[in-house]
């Protein structure tokens, strides 16, 4: 059986690695354009493809017809594309005998496209699928399925606890895959275009939290945004440093209740236990506990960063304007005299 690869990341290092284990033939190798939050550098690959005298490219323009000949000319039976940047055209897809196998995050036909494990903890779904699926041409997320698993999500899974799980799961997904098209035995499972979802890339900027929102809403906001992403965030202006905007990345919180009946803010600091826990307040009532933090990106515990309970989270916008007028007043006084 001889498998065409194109790929990149940690999962699609590992899935190169197992079906070299299990002995297909992988004639040629592809990767493209690395980000970090997959892993696996193109260097990875790039070895493994010499220790095995393996063919290597790197291209993030595969959908040319220079790049058509060249993998028909391997003549492969199947293909596997992971994590791949583009979507794939039909003269590409046709270089193989049945075409490439794409594995996905996703519940298909729902949970198609960018961010979709951010989105399904976002959304509060209680379990995420996994699917190995044909690729259409042109097309994302689509084409029949050969292999579905599913991953329970509970109120405190994180995305890299879903990363984790499709990093194992995935790699036993796509070789089972292609045992079965060696064997002549993979079934075929249409999606339901009527129940498609699609999923919008998620930004950094999406990751900053809206205090007025729930703790279950805030909760969930910090899980999806967490390792190997960028964080969910705000910012605050300590009392003793009212000149300095922070940045405070939040990495992990629970949902408690207060044991008193209280009066505040959202987003108000609220000290716990004699100041060796910290708690924000939200606008159901609870409290949402800091666990894992960051300032202006230095690892630090709430107990040692925190010692006032006059800290308010968030940018109080009013104020930042009104700041930011009356200084550019002042300037434009002094130039003026100038």
């Amino acid at each position: 059986m001889r498998v065409l690869f194109l790929g990149r990341g940690e999962l699609g290092l590992s899935v190169l690695q197992r079906l070299l284990a299990e002995e297909f033939e992988v004639p040629v190798i592809v990767t493209c354009g690395h980000t970090p939050e997959v892993g696996g550098s193109p260097k990875a690959f790039k070895k493994l493809a010499a220790d095995y005298g393996i063919d290597y490219f790197h291209t993030n323009k595969i959908n040319t017809p220079e790049w058509a000949k060249r993998l028909q000319a391997y003549n492969a039976d199947i293909g596997v594309a992971l994590l791949w940047l583009y979507i794939i055209k039909e003269p590409i897809i046709r270089t193989t005998k049945h075409g490439l196998l794409n594995f996905h995050a996703g519940d298909l036909p729902k949970y198609r496209g960018n961010a979709c494990i951010n989105w399904a903890i976002l959304e509060g779904e209680k379990q995420i699928g996994f699917s190995v699926h044909l690729m259409e041409p042109g097309k994302l997320d689509s084409g029949p399925v050969v292999v579905k698993d599913y991953f329970a999500l509970t109120p405190e899974t994180t995305v890299g606890n879903i990363t984790k799980a499709y990093l194992s799961r995935g790699v036993d997904m796509i070789v089972e895959a292609v045992g079965k098209f060696a064997l002549g035995k993979a079934e075929l499972q249409s999606q339901d275009e009527d129940s498609a979802l699609y999923c919008y890339p998620r930004l950094p900027r999406d990751g900053e939290i809206d205090w007025n929102q729930t703790s279950d809403r805030i909760h969930a906001l910090i899980r999806s945004a967490s390792r190997p992403f960028p964080g969910a965030y705000t910012y605050y202006r300590d009392p003793k440093r009212v000149d300095r905007l922070k940045k405070l990345t939040i990495w992990r919180t629970h949902i408690e209740d207060h044991s008193i009946d209280f009066l505040s803010q959202s987003g108000h600091l609220i000290k716990l236990e004699n100041g060796n826990k910290w708690a924000a307040a939200t606008s159901d009532g609870k409290l949402l506990v800091l666990d894992e933090i960051e300032i202006d990106d230095v690892t630090v515990s709430p107990a040692a960063a925190f010692g006032s309970i006059r800290i308010r989270l968030g940018i109080d916008v009013s104020s930042e304007i009104a700041d930011l007028r009356e200084r550019v007043r002042q300037l434009e006084e002094k130039l003026t005299e100038r």
